[in-house]
């Protein structure tokens, strides 16, 4: 009888839970960044959050419908949402190779934007919570102010997109705290994550 103790689970490289990533599809050139499909109904888009079903979301992951999941159980262990735009370009993300190939899609970071656009690398997890941001493809509604670069796409009040990319499979309270209260259906899209 060995008493090594209990097998060690490596991380997927992928930079997924669900070992798949949907977007920077090349983990050989995007190492550190990764767009991940998936559902999550746990409210939040926060890099601080904890996970809440065991990182078993994703749309080739044992919860693909996202019940009792939160945004980073989409994120593999050993990577976060990609907290702002320093962080997700400092990994080497683009939002053009986040979305290349793929339909009207929305994947979304962690980035603090206290309104107007304006998007702060210093801002707390906690403060700036007005809209989401990320990457986009197809009739997504362009950021504007310092947002860009790196972001393309934005949800704004209630996660409203163009032409109905939102909600459905996006969904958030009315209002403008949409960071706190977002969650997400089965579908296209869903977050960026980078490496710890």
């Amino acid at each position: 009888m060995s008493d090594a103790g209990p097998p060690v689970v490596v991380p997927p490289t992928s930079g997924c839970a669900d070992g798949t990533r949907e977007g920077l599809v090349d983990a050989g050139a995007f190492q550190r960044v990764a767009a991940c499909q998936g559902a999550f109904n746990v409210a939040g888009l926060r890099w601080s959050q904890s996970r809440t079903c065991d990182g078993g979301g994703g749309n080739a992951g044992a919860n693909v419908s996202g019940q009792g999941c939160s945004a980073i159980d989409l994120c593999a262990p050993g990577w976060h949402i990609c907290k702002n735009k320093e962080d997700f370009s400092t990994a080497g993300g683009d939002c053009k190779s986040a979305v290349a190939g793929l339909p009207e899609v929305f994947y979304a970071s962690g980035q603090p934007v206290a309104g107007g656009a304006m998007c702060t690398a210093n801002a707390g997890d906690v403060d700036g919570t007005n809209d989401l941001f990320g990457c986009g493809n197809g009739n997504v509604k362009a950021p504007s102010g310092s947002c860009t670069p790196p972001w393309n796409a934005t949800l704004g009040d209630g996660c409203s997109g163009t032409n109905g990319l939102g909600s459905p499979p996006w969904s958030c309270t009315a209002g403008s705290d949409e960071r706190s209260n977002a969650v997400k259906g089965p579908g296209v899209g869903g977050v960026l994550c980078c490496k710890d």
